[in-house]
């Protein structure tokens, strides 16, 4: 049963990540094709506020893969 349980997380947790490394492309996308003209604060403030954290959840979901791949 624990097995199952913790397949079941792993699964998760790799769609989590899946989820959110498209998030994080799609977000790359917008700030590479925001034209200057408006404005570099939008630009910083996609980058700052949504894709720096994202890239940060995708780091912590990782490490819990690892974390839950090594357990016995």
């Amino acid at each position: 049963m624990a097995i199952i349980l913790m397949e079941e997380v792993l699964m998760g947790l790799d769609d989590v990540r899946d989820s959110l490394v498209q998030a994080m492309t799609t977000l790359e996308g917008l700030v590479e094709d925001i034209h200057p003209t408006m404005g570099e604060q939008l630009r910083e403030t996609l980058e700052q506020d949504l894709l720096g954290p994202v890239q940060s959840r995708v780091a912590r979901v990782e490490q819990l893969l690892e974390e839950f791949a090594a357990l016995p």
